[in-house]
């Protein structure tokens, strides 16, 4: 379980930059289909009506390769702490 130290410093990192780098987090193969699912939902308009072209809300709604990655520690830890 990741310690709320680091999820609360990931986060901050995350509204300062945009982005939270989190090396060895995913393995090639599993990072690949997250990328490729990426370039995928930026070919169409956003179903949330979002104008930019640069950014794409709800992403856990497009398919289950998404999806997946709520039920995984440390998300899950974070939203249902047990």
């Amino acid at each position: 379980m990741t310690s709320d130290a680091v999820l609360d410093r990931w986060a901050r990192g995350f509204a300062r930059d945009g982005y939270v780098a989190l090396p060895g987090l995913r393995g090639a193969g599993e990072a690949a289909a997250l990328r490729d699912g990426v370039e995928l939902a930026h070919q169409a308009p956003c179903p949330t009506g979002n104008p930019t072209r640069l950014h794409r809300h709800q992403m856990f709604r497009r398919g289950p390769r998404f999806a997946a990655m709520l039920d995984r520690p440390p998300v899950v830890d974070r939203a249902d702490p047990r």
